[in-house]
């Protein structure tokens, strides 16, 4: 009888002395990322020989990088994207902006730089430096320009009144810093646009905070076409935001694809007390009461710009009068709790009469002793 075929042995599973071996081991997670040290015990050594190696965290993932045409940014999106150190693109470096996640984040380069000069559709490949110090490459595409326009004029104005009825009186408060812009006014502006500015395309106008947006779009009336590259925009704060809006404004343009362009400061949004009257006692010692609405809204008052014996007022103040000390003539400063750091000059006919209370300050108020005190004199 023949013998059959030998049988096939197994592939000798052993490895070669020159060929690598591959380990996997799972590590703790405190232990990862960092240098550890390993014990590798040989077959017949009678002690394991120790190795230094460093571990990695799983590297960012870049899902997609956008560069537009003319931009000193760009953003990436992907996972685990706090791990990148920067991005450099033909030589010029992109750092981190603060305010990134770990699934998007924009990158800028030096305020002093230039930006690339490229063309949308320009094919590229940017190195992303991870803190750890791998890399990883990024092919992208040069996208199209952003939406680009530059603010050439605005105007405060107050809205009509409603039909039937007066315009109201002006505020006293003469507002000194021209960005500023009252709550119940108006802002009319004109952007421009080197390219032709499409009927689609639409100005976002939004706090710098992030917490008020609106837009405005020819469609809806609030954008107007002077002609194929200037716009006339208006907005009504009050109207469109509500009466806690408040604080600095930018604007931008965004596209009909929602390609956002850059930022640009339009106003500060404030809001004003309504003042009604200053009545002064005839005892030029004593403050003087100063009758309004909405006076929780100033923040400080004083006789002089310099602020020097200003009387704050505390928050939460709901009352309707206030003590202040005697201005000089009828003009006197103050500062509002939305721009403290503005000062504003006020005038207020003065009404002479005899307080109630004289000298006595309103609950709540904590004028400083310089501004409410009767002068000292040396012969008393």
């Amino acid at each position: 009888m023949e013998a059959g075929p030998e049988p096939e042995r197994a592939p000798d599973s052993q490895p070669k002395p020159d060929q690598p071996v591959e380990l996997t081991l799972n590590l703790p997670h405190a232990e990862s990322p960092g240098t550890i040290q390993l014990a590798i015990q040989q077959f017949g050594q009678p002690k394991p020989d120790q190795l230094g190696t460093k571990t990695f965290s799983e590297p960012a993932r870049i899902e997609a990088l956008a560069l537009h045409e003319g931009d000193h940014t760009l953003t990436l999106t992907g996972t685990s994207l706090e791990e990148v150190k920067q991005v450099t693109v033909s030589g010029l470096a992109y750092m981190p902006d603060p305010g990134g996640t770990d699934k998007s984040v924009t990158l800028s380069i030096a305020k002093d730089a230039k930006p690339l000069v490229v063309k949308s559709g320009d094919h590229f490949v940017a190195k992303v430096e991870l803190t750890d110090g791998r890399t990883l490459d990024a092919p992208s595409t040069v996208l199209i320009p952003r939406p680009s326009v530059t603010l050439i004029s605005k105007r405060i104005v107050q809205p009509p009144p409603p039909t039937g009825s007066p315009a109201p009186p002006p505020s006293p408060i003469a507002l000194s810093d021209s960005d500023d812009l009252p709550l119940g006014a108006q802002i009319v502006f004109f952007v421009k646009s080197e390219q032709k500015f499409p009927r689609s395309q639409q100005i976002e106008v939004a706090s710098v905070d992030d917490s008020l947006h609106t837009t405005l779009s020819i469609a809806a009336g609030s954008l107007i076409l002077q002609d194929s590259h200037t716009v006339l925009a208006r907005l009504d704060p009050l109207k469109t935001f509500g009466t806690s809006a408040f604080g600095p404004l930018h604007l931008r343009a965004v596209a009909s694809d929602g390609t956002p362009g850059e930022w640009l400061p339009l106003a500060t949004l404030v809001r004003l007390p309504t003042l009604t009257g200053l009545r002064c006692p005839s005892d030029v010692a004593r403050p003087c009461q100063l009758d309004g609405t909405d006076l929780y809204l100033i923040d400080s008052i004083a006789t002089d710009t310099d602020f020097t014996a200003p009387t704050t007022i505390p928050e939460g103040f709901v009352d309707t009068t206030l003590l202040i000390p005697r201005p000089l003539g009828a003009s006197f400063y103050l500062k509002l709790r939305d721009d403290p750091a503005t000062v504003h000059g006020t005038s207020l006919p003065i009404t002479p009469e005899t307080l109630a209370t004289p000298g006595a300050a309103k609950p709540g108020v904590r004028p400083s002793s310089a501004s409410t005190a009767p002068p000292h004199h040396p012969s008393e």
